[in-house]
């Protein structure tokens, strides 16, 4: 189970008939979408981060293998045979995965509208069909992808781009939004057509309206590591897009976002969109990343041990106690000159004298 920033929840179907938990797997990205392969194999849409491979048979050391980074802000991932489907933005990529260390791509589909965002997916057989999200327009769109590397576009349904959940029965697709409820569709026929059409009995008539209390708060700082973005909206939009000094960054269905800002100043905006397609955007708010714990470290000590230094002693020459010392210590040094020739002296005659006897 994909779980946004809690990362991937590990469940099974215990004989009670209850969920049991298994463990979890921490990802880098949010957790949009997971697609299970063979062997413990784990497909995760990782929003601004793409797509990643984990080897989760052993959960409390679980192995990256695969990292498809171009395709990014992914939100849908699926698998079929030896192929994985990608929606990301207002594409669709179609990924070689024989060789599951090196995937490939084969092709990548684009929806008809640049605004247009992929909501579900599902595949039968050779034939892919993508839910989509806009203001208008389709509300389902199909491919057929017996060629991968040259896919083509088949039929549609709908027109009020509300494609939000697809789930495959037989030869019958169910398409359920918040905005028009639950729709069947036969694809017995040449082309899919609209059988029956249930609308929720607590639709929300509700209007989005533009974000609010962001966190960081609007002019606020923020710690140079990763930086969850958070704020309130109105009326559960499907999703949101996520604007990064002044570019799309990603769309998350959560009312949280989580990057790393390279530093300085920060500006970011988030737009709310309704199952419809109608979009409210925010005012664009700012913050500062700030260096906090980033300290210069201190001098490394010496190598040598320190020597003691005593402080340097100034004496005023001019007081009257240096010039009694100084003339007592000339007093003392004339004696000593003195008491000192003498004896050179006398020593000298008494030696000339003895010098003499002999």
């Amino acid at each position: 189970m994909a779980a946004l920033e809690a990362g991937v929840r590990v469940l099974r179907l215990g004989t009670s008939g209850k969920l049991e938990k298994l463990g979890a797997l921490t990802t880098i990205g949010p957790a949009a979408d997971v697609a299970a392969e063979v062997n413990g194999l784990l497909w995760v849409a990782e929003s601004v981060q793409g797509v990643r491979l984990y080897d989760t048979r052993n959960l409390t050391t679980p192995i990256a293998l695969s990292w498809l980074r171009d395709l990014a802000p992914a939100t849908v991932v699926r698998v079929s045979g030896p192929r994985l489907y990608v929606g990301y933005g207002n594409h669709i990529a179609l990924v070689d995965t024989i060789n599951l260390k090196g995937p490939k791509l084969l092709s990548a589909l684009a929806l008809d509208d640049k605004q247009a965002t992929v909501g579900d997916m599902a595949i039968q057989g050779s034939h892919l069909y993508i839910g989509r999200l806009d203001k208008a327009g389709p509300d389902m769109v199909s491919f057929d992808v017996s060629k991968p590397k040259a896919a083509l576009a088949e039929s549609s349904v709908g027109n009020n781009g509300a494609g939000e959940r697809l789930a495959l029965s037989a030869n019958n697709l169910f398409i359920g939004s918040v905005q028009v409820g639950l729709q069947r569709i036969s694809l017995g026929a040449d082309r899919p057509s609209l059988v029956a059409t249930w609308e929720a009995t607590n639709k929300d008539d509700c209007t989005i309206k533009p974000p609010g209390d962001p966190q960081p708060p609007n002019l606020g700082e923020a710690p140079h590591s990763a930086v969850t973005l958070k704020w309130s909206t109105t009326c559960h939009p499907v999703s949101y897009e996520v604007r990064i000094n002044g570019q799309v960054a990603g769309t998350t269905h959560d009312p949280s976002y989580s990057f790393t800002p390279q530093g300085g100043l920060i500006s970011w905006q988030v737009t709310a969109i309704d199952g419809s397609g109608s979009r409210a955007a925010g005012p664009t708010w700012h913050f500062e990343v700030t260096d906090d714990g980033w300290l210069t470290p201190p001098a490394a000590p010496p190598n040598a041990s320190p020597v003691y230094a005593p402080p340097l002693v100034l004496v005023d020459s001019r007081s009257p106690a240096a010039i009694i010392a100084t003339t007592c210590a000339a007093i003392i040094v004339g004696l000593l000159l003195i008491v000192g020739a003498a004896w050179f002296f006398g020593s000298r005659a008494e030696e000339r004298t003895l010098r003499k006897d002999l």
